[in-house]
């Protein structure tokens, strides 16, 4: 995942343009202390305009609007907590 951001960092970052990198921790995995599924997931995600998005996501993940994506997971069971990273450029 590093070398596909680092990749997409280089096209938004121009001369004239500073590059801003950040991450989001969701934790989870403590939904497993539950010891059932998680019934009804429902994950939002909304990206700031004019940046690049990644994240390690093992299910689908729907674009459904300019700057919106989500995944709905019936019976969810997390094996891994989230973390979702930002590139964003903006003019000096």
């Amino acid at each position: 995942m590093t070398h596909s951001i680092t990749r997409r960092a280089r096209k938004v970052n121009k001369p004239d343009h500073l590059t801003n990198f950040y991450f989001i921790s969701y934790i989870l995995t403590t939904a497993n202390n539950w010891k059932k599924p998680i019934k009804d997931f429902h994950l939002i995600l909304e990206k700031p305009k004019d940046s690049i998005m990644s994240l390690c996501f093992d299910y689908k993940l729907t674009k459904t609007g300019p700057t919106r994506f989500e995944s709905h997971i019936e019976n969810f069971v997390p094996k891994k907590d989230l973390k979702i990273y930002f590139i964003s450029g903006e003019k000096d």
